[in-house]
């Protein structure tokens, strides 16, 4: 299984927004967390849309705190694991547990070649 962080990124000047980092283990790259900004938090919410960003590395799991270069401070609001996870140019889809909630989990590229995914989640009974 692979670990997901939602982060609340507060920058000066700017809106906050979320970040939900999801991990690729088996990547070795440094570079491995794949990461939407997104406006609401993605362990609350069930539709949203978020902006595909460069992906982050794995540092960002267990960080909080300030960032370099004056870009803010993030605090994690969410900790939870992945299954199941599908990265394909136009779609990500997977199975998320939130600690006690768990859900099935698309996102869709609203238009190809753009940044802009739709996403919906869906709870999921408990067995």
């Amino acid at each position: 299984m692979a670990q997901t962080v939602v982060l609340l990124h507060t920058q000066p000047d700017k809106p906050d927004h979320y970040d939900w980092l999801i991990d690729q283990p088996e990547r070795t790259a440094e570079h491995r967390l794949v990461t939407f900004r997104v406006p609401v938090r993605p362990d609350r919410n069930r539709l949203y849309t978020g902006v595909k960003v460069a992906d982050h590395r794995a540092f960002y799991l267990d960080y909080e705190g300030p960032l370099s270069q004056g870009r803010g401070e993030v605090k994690r609001v969410a900790k939870g694991t992945v299954e199941d996870l599908a990265i394909e140019s136009e779609q990500i889809t997977g199975k998320v547990e939130w600690g006690d909630r768990r859900a099935s989990f698309v996102g869709i590229r609203i238009e190809p070649d753009a940044d802009q995914w739709r996403f919906e989640c869906t709870p999921m009974d408990e067995d």
